[in-house]
C-alpha cells in the first residue's frame, strides 16, 4: 500500500494531532469523528449516540472519500457502514482498511448469522482487516471466508492525554476495582472475594450483575463514565479483569489503560489477555472461570506491597514500550506496506 491522501474514521471528535505517526508518513490524512458522546449521560443514550455516531461517519464518508486514496476506519463499525454503501450503490473506487476487528457470538443464532452474513458480504469491499489477537486471523478468515493474506496483527495501543506517574502500593487505598462492561465474569469475582475481608469497587451496567448475590463489601457503581473512573481504578490497590471466554478478545482497553497508571493486574487468561500480560512479570493471569485461583492470586497480592509495586512498575513499563498510541500506529504502517 503507498497511499498519499488517507482519510481516518474513529468514533470520538477528534484533536488538532490526533495521528502524528500517521501524518508523518502520509502527504494528507484527514480525520472523521463527532462529538456526539458530549450530551449523553445515561449508559442507553451514550450506546444511542454512539450508534448515531457511526451511521454519521459511515455516510459522510461516502461523499469525502472520492477525495482520497485509501480510507481506514480505526473503528470498523464505520468502515462496515461505508463499505455496505459501496456494495449496494457499486460506487467503491477507494481502498478500504478495517481496523481493531472483534466479532463476538451472542446468545441468539439468528442474530449470531445475520451479523456474520452482513459482515461477509460487506467484506467483498474491504482491502485489509487489522486483529488484536493471533488467533483471530485464522478463525475469521474461515468465519467470513476472508483472505487469510489480507489479516494483519496490530495490538493494541491508547491514546493518553498525558502521561500519569505510577502512585506507590503505601499510597494506595485498599480496595479492589474491576470495570467493564464487555463478556466480565464479575459472578466469579464477587465469590473469590465473598469471604474475604476486603473491599471491591466494581464499575459496570445493570445487565452485568443481574441475579447475581453481592455482599456488603462489593460495591456497585452504575453507569459511572469518564474522569470518575479513573479516579477510582488510579488509587485501587489492585485491579482485576474476570473474563468469561478464553477464545474471545475482550478487556484489552481495561488491561492496557490501568498499565499505562501503574496497576497491578489481575485478569482471567484470554487470547486477549495473553497478549499484553506475561504472567508473574508485568501482571498475573489465572484460568477464566476459577473462583478458586482468582482467590489465592488476590490473598497473594493484596499484602504483598513489594509485589504490588514490582509488578505496577513493570506493567507502566511494558505499556510504555510497546502499547502507546504512537507504537500502534508505527505497526499499522509497517503492515500496511505489504498488501
Amino acid at each position: 500500500m503507498k497511499a498519499k491522501h488517507v482519510l481516518v474514521l474513529v468514533d470520538w471528535h477528534p484533536g488538532t494531532n490526533t495521528f502524528p505517526v500517521f501524518k508523518k508518513n502520509f502527504d494528507e490524512i484527514r480525520v472523521l469523528g463527532g462529538p456526539f458522546l458530549k450530551g449523553a449521560t445515561s449508559g442507553l443514550q451514550k450506546v444511542l449516540f454512539r450508534w448515531s455516531m457511526y451511521i454519521w461517519v459511515g455516510i459522510k464518508a461516502i461523499f469525502l472519500s472520492r477525495n482520497y486514496d485509501t480510507v481506514i476506519a480505526f473503528q470498523p463499525v464505520c468502515g462496515l457502514i461505508l463499505g455496505s454503501f459501496y456494495r449496494l450503490f457499486n460506487i467503491k473506487s477507494k481502498q478500504l482498511i478495517l481496523l481493531n476487528m472483534i466479532f463476538t457470538e451472542r446468545s441468539s443464532q439468528l442474530y449470531f448469522n445475520l451479523r456474520k452474513n452482513f459482515v461477509r458480504w460487506v467484506l467483498k469491499t474491504v482491502d485489509g482487516i487489522s486483529v488484536y489477537t493471533t488467533g483471530e486471523i485464522n478463525s475469521l478468515a474461515e468465519l467470513f471466508h476472508y483472505p487469510k493474506k489480507k489479516i494483519f496483527l496490530v495490538r493494541q495501543g491508547v491514546r493518553l492525554n498525558k502521561a500519569v506517574n505510577r502512585i506507590p502500593a503505601d499510597k494506595l487505598k485498599n480496595y479492589i476495582f474491576s470495570a467493564g462492561m464487555s463478556l466480565r465474569d464479575y459472578s466469579s469475582l464477587i465469590e473469590a472475594v465473598r469471604t474475604l475481608d476486603i473491599p471491591v469497587k466494581i464499575v459496570c451496567q445493570p445487565y452485568n450483575i443481574k441475579g447475581l448475590n453481592i455482599p456488603d463489601h462489593v460495591h456497585i457503581h452504575l453507569n459511572l463514565w469518564g474522569e470518575e473512573v479513573v479516579t477510582l481504578r488510579r488509587n485501587a490497590r489492585m485491579v482485576v479483569i474476570p473474563l468469561l471466554y478464553k477464545n474471545i478478545s475482550a478487556g484489552q482497553y481495561d488491561i492496557l489503560y490501568s498499565m499505562s497508571e501503574g496497576k497491578a493486574i489481575i485478569a482471567s487468561h484470554t487470547v486477549a489477555s495473553v497478549e499484553h500480560i506475561t504472567d508473574d512479570k508485568d501482571g498475573f493471569l489465572v484460568p477464566c472461570r476459577d473462583v478458586e485461583a482468582l482467590q489465592d492470586r488476590i490473598l497473594k497480592l493484596w499484602n504483598n506491597s513489594h509485589l504490588i509495586d514490582k509488578i505496577g512498575s513493570q506493567a507502566q513499563e511494558t505499556f510504555n514500550n510497546n502499547f502507546t498510541f504512537e507504537v500502534y500506529q508505527q505497526n499499522v504502517l509497517s503492515n500496511l506496506q505489504n498488501l
